[in-house]
């Protein structure tokens, strides 16, 4: 503008403010700062849709640069409204009661779904003056002098004598072994062809508190590259996690929550999987209902096209103001001319952005 000024200061002296005055009105980058918060906020309104939560809009410009994604097993994978649980020992309706109390404001799948089976035994009025959920082993409570333990065999120190493939939840009520929950593990709806479609695009590991038992159902799922880490305690998984960064992955995670929440948080990326969105960890850059999970693919997709939207955002406003720019450097355009462009390229701006984000989630069939 200055620059301009001072040309016709000298060529032809009555335009010397008519171009210094325009050329400061077109270049204004009203355009430039719309271009982002609007192709994030329409990305951001698609995934809410569907039931795909974000904390923050800069979770949209991570999605382009992942190139690796690590799943939790059970309660990611696995479903947790499919399952059978059966009782292995003996339980009186008092055992049933403080189990059933101790499991139902747990967030872990396994908890829930003991809670569940022990519905029509609950003792609402049970509540445990202590209880401490322990992540990655298990549950204590205490409640009326009763103690009340409930995990893993190593957690409980029961003996593991299931044959099946199951997920074992061992319970010790004070100090007396009871026997445990046997959890037969049924795999999402979908599960194969989502594996199938993101093992082309990404780098696949799954990273399980289990044992080996489902390696063989696991390994008809996912690619042979893809890693698979058994027997992970919460803090392995977070260092498993650190690895693979350090390698110069950028990591995407999904999990269930309070096991995986040291994972999630060292995650580029860590998504909390749940079936009840009410139920959430805080360390998660974004929610997913379990349902929606298999969209996972059409979310990553809309995320890597957010970028390139904005990519062309950002060219439609360098030709606008280079053209204009251009034009008011001659004398062609008048400040109130000006004045009226400035605002149709914000507006052109907010339609490009906003109606490519809903065509590309309309192809992808996120509507």
């Amino acid at each position: 503008a200055l620059g301009g000024a001072v040309f016709w200061q000298f060529l032809d002296p009555t335009k010397t403010w008519t171009v210094f005055t325009a050329v400061l009105i077109v270049a204004c980058p009203c355009a430039l700062a719309l271009a982002t918060p609007f192709t994030v906020a329409s990305a951001m309104r698609v995934f809410g849709k569907n039931n795909f939560y974000l904390k923050n809009t800069d979770v949209v410009e991570k999605i382009s640069l992942i190139d690796t994604m690590v799943f939790d097993k059970t309660g990611t994978l696995t479903s947790t409204d499919k399952k059978q649980v059966d009782f292995i020992g003996t339980l009186s309706s008092t055992d049933k009661a403080l189990i059933h109390g101790l499991t139902k404001d747990s967030t872990h799948p396994l908890s829930k779904l003991v809670s569940q089976s022990l519905h029509d035994s609950n003792n609402d009025t049970i509540e445990f003056s202590v209880f401490e959920e322990i992540s990655g082993k298990g549950l204590v409570g205490e409640f009326n002098g009763t103690s009340v333990q409930i995990g893993s065999d190593k957690f409980t120190g029961i003996e593991n004598t299931s044959s099946t493939k199951a997920s074992c939840v061992f319970v010790l009520i004070n100090d007396q072994a009871k026997g445990y929950f046997e959890i037969k593990t049924s795999y999402r709806n979908g599960l194969r062809e989502l594996i199938q479609k993101l093992g082309v695009k990404f780098r696949l590991a799954i990273l399980s508190g289990d044992n080996e038992t489902e390696e063989k159902t696991l390994n008809t799922f996912f690619p042979n590259s893809s890693g698979m880490y058994f027997n992970q305690s919460p803090d392995d998984k977070l260092k498993v996690i650190r690895h693979m960064q350090d390698e110069g992955h950028r990591v995407l995670m999904l999990g269930d929550g309070l096991n995986d929440a040291g994972a999630l948080m060292q995650s580029d990326i860590g998504i909390a999987v749940t079936e009840d969105t009410s139920h959430f960890s805080p360390a998660s850059d974004a929610i997913l209902e379990a349902n929606a999970l298999t969209k996972m693919g059409e979310f990553l997709s809309l995320g890597k096209t957010a970028k390139g939207i904005i990519i062309g955002s950002f060219l439609l406003s360098f030709i606008y103001n280079a053209g204009g720019i251009t034009l008011a450097l001659f004398g062609q355009l008048t400040p109130l001319v000006a004045a009226i462009l400035m605002p149709l390229s914000s507006i052109t701006i907010v339609i490009f952005t906003t109606t490519m984000v809903r065509i590309v989630a309309n192809k992808l069939k996120l509507n």
